[in-house]
């Protein structure tokens, strides 16, 4: 049985199967098994925005101009939220994978990055030159990426205060009784008296 042709062969046209290339260099470095899994997902998300440059098509590459979807990553792609992708855009630039291009300006423009195992790319409308890739993770100094912590410090509860008499020491906090047995609410009800029985 002949096999069916191959789309791409047969029309000449790569809808839909741009691909990204995950380097050997970069997954098999040490810094790479010191990330934390949202990071590394993250790293690929911001790789599957790149497209190197392409002369044919007269299009130039984006890679120092790549941005860092939040609505998309956590309404698409599994992020649970804001600060889950922040963390993981500190972490990846601590350990030298990504760089920051462009800082932004919230909400208006997001902020841009560049992958530092590909080549930057031309952006002459800000000011940016085509560079060889450098790397970032490769001169790291080894030291660990220290998380910010999220632990809610709960509100103390002042101690009462006590103050000494003459028939001994008062407390200032108020305690809780229970009613006693036989009692509605706070009201106390006196018991009646038993009635004498003559012999």
């Amino acid at each position: 049985m002949a096999r069916p042709p191959d789309p791409i062969k047969a029309t000449g046209k790569k809808h839909g199967r741009r691909a990204y290339a995950v380097h050997h260099d970069v997954v098999n470095h040490p810094c790479w098994a010191g990330l934390s899994v949202y990071a590394k997902l993250l790293w690929l998300e911001i790789g599957l925005e790149y497209f190197p440059e392409s002369r044919k098509l007269r299009k130039a590459g984006n890679n120092g101009w790549l941005a860092c979807p939040y609505k998309y990553l956590i309404a698409k792609r599994g992020f649970r939220s804001r600060s889950t992708i922040k963390e993981a855009l500190n972490e990846l630039q601590h350990f030298g994978f990504l760089v920051t291009t462009y800082p932004g300006s919230f909400p208006s423009e997001p902020a841009r990055y560049r992958l530092t195992h590909l080549d930057s790319d031309t952006h002459p409308d800000h000011n940016m030159r085509a560079e060889r890739a450098t790397h970032d993770y490769r001169h790291h100094d080894g030291s660990p990426f220290v998380k910010r912590s999220r632990k809610k410090t709960r509100p103390t509860v002042p101690l009462a205060s006590t103050s000494s008499t003459a028939g001994g020491t008062v407390s200032s906090a108020t305690e809780k009784h229970s009613p006693a047995r036989g009692t509605r609410g706070n009201a106390a009800t006196i018991p009646k008296p038993r009635a004498i029985t003559e012999i």
